[in-house]
């Protein structure tokens, strides 16, 4: 049985203490857990392993993996917090705040694959428009940038977290389905809920 260790620390967003998985590399974006969805959202959904986490191409992988996990289930969160927005709304606004962090100088440091349009295409599209309608009331006060070379940016971000979003998904889904030696097909959403499961139970 692999185990983790959870540490202590202060976030670098919000200045909250909370747990995060030693080893985490933090960015400025919220990180540490106070709850069970973040430690398991970075055990589940983040695909490369501990040591990628902490950079923005490597969230974007995660996003498509939360849509594989638990967007296309319209189950962002257990107990129904955070259902006033859609999980296309919830994801959009991810989007958004690492594009901020984009447009202010802080590279992807992820390959960004070529893909193509395929399953749950529309929720990622809806996702892209989502953020390209909201992400410019973020960016008003970037003036290191011109509003063309601001734009630019935008564009190329928007572009790149569509294909990565896409390819966290179809990763995914082949490891959720991908036989192992000892348990058969991994079960990502069912560890997942019975995580938050947990969470919500101690908590209340």
């Amino acid at each position: 049985m692999k185990h983790i260790t959870l540490i202590a620390r202060e976030d670098r967003s919000t200045g909250e203490l909370g747990l995060i998985i030693e080893g985490t590399r933090l960015m400025d974006y919220p990180m540490v857990a106070n709850d069970g969805l973040l430690v398991a959202h970075d055990l589940i959904e983040h695909q490369q392993g501990i040591h990628k986490i902490g950079s923005i191409g490597d969230e974007l992988l995660a996003l498509g993996a939360i849509w594989y996990v638990r967007g296309q289930h319209s189950d962002l969160r257990r107990g129904g917090t955070g259902s006033m927005h859609s999980p296309e709304t919830n994801i959009a606004y991810d989007v958004i705040n690492m594009g901020r962090m984009f447009c202010e100088g802080v590279q992807l440091r992820q390959p960004v694959p070529k893909t193509r349009a395929g399953d749950h295409e529309d929720a990622f599209q809806t996702i892209i428009q989502k953020a390209r309608e909201e992400i410019g009331a973020e960016l008003t006060d970037i003036e290191s940038l011109t509003r063309r070379e601001l734009a630019e940016h935008v564009d190329e971000y928007l572009e790149a977290s569509l294909h990565l979003m896409r390819s966290g998904f179809r990763g995914s889904r082949a490891g959720a389905t991908q036989p192992t030696a000892s348990s058969g097909p991994s079960l990502r959403r069912s560890s997942l809920t019975a995580i938050l499961s947990t969470s919500t139970s101690s908590s209340s």
